[in-house]
């Protein structure tokens, strides 16, 4: 996971201090942890990987303070529908969620959530917001998967793959 990705998932700038960061942690380790939310087994894993990434990166040292939780959020709100759709296989990279397998008939439930359907990779993926793309390569999910790293899991068993 990239830095800015990892920031993402906090919600944050680079204005927010160490202490700031650990205790946002702290607050969302505790909000979806696996015995308090049902599906924040893998909110909690995405956490930790970005925490992981932010650790030990020195932030402007000045008082900084989160900007707002969206963006875990949205992720959660996210990953709590695709775990519903039965028949479908879920890849989280970085912070892009990819939806593949039997999603013909989850079509409307998909575009309701906030998903894109991805005809060259055919499967639906979703992210916070439209990036800009830096260069016209498309990235096959290997590149993908190398580059930001994977988690996978099927959802009618909710059972994490370690893809």
């Amino acid at each position: 996971m990239h830095k800015y990705q990892a920031m993402d998932v906090f919600g944050i700038d680079e204005s927010i201090d160490k202490t700031s960061l650990k205790g946002l942690y702290l607050s969302l380790i505790k909000k979806y942890h696996p015995d308090v939310n049902a599906s924040g087994l893998h909110m909690t894993q995405l956490i930790n990987q970005a925490y992981d990434v932010l650790k030990d990166l020195d932030f402007i040292d000045r008082e900084g303070k989160a900007s707002n939780l969206d963006l875990s959020e949205e992720l959660e709100k996210a990953i709590n529908l695709a775990c519903q759709l039965v028949g479908v296989e879920i890849e989280l990279c970085g912070t892009w969620l990819w939806v593949r397998g039997d999603t013909k008939q989850h079509k409307e439930a998909l575009k309701e959530g906030g998903f894109t359907f991805h005809s060259k990779k055919v499967c639906w993926y979703w992210t916070k917001a439209p990036r800009k793309r830096r260069y016209n390569k498309q990235l096959e999910m290997d590149d993908i998967r190398a580059k930001y790293g994977s988690k996978g899991f099927k959802s009618d068993q909710h059972q994490y793959l370690g893809v």
